[in-house]
């Protein structure tokens, strides 16, 4: 568990509670979410993404990173990704 994220982690900061849901809400899922992506992409054997898209795994209360590099790569590409899906 240390190295999960409590939900509660920014209840103090500035930052209004909708924009951190926001922020959780397209960087994570349950294993229900996981489950349902898998059945409409049915990715291949070493099809990553539906990771890269979420890369945190949301369980009661707590974000566990899948793997680091994922989400870092979510939080520099992530804002480019969703302004082009957008435009589609």
């Amino acid at each position: 568990m240390q190295f999960a994220v409590p939900q509660t982690w920014f209840a103090q900061s500035k930052v209004p509670n909708e924009q951190i849901q926001a922020h959780f809400d397209s960087s994570s899922t349950d294993s229900d979410g996981f489950a349902k992506l898998v059945r409409q992409k049915q990715p291949t054997q070493n099809d990553y993404t539906l990771f890269r898209d979420k890369p945190l795994f949301a369980n009661a209360g707590l974000y566990f990173p899948i793997d680091l590099s994922l989400l870092f790569d979510k939080f520099e590409s992530g804002p480019f990704w969703q302004a082009h899906n957008s435009l589609q």
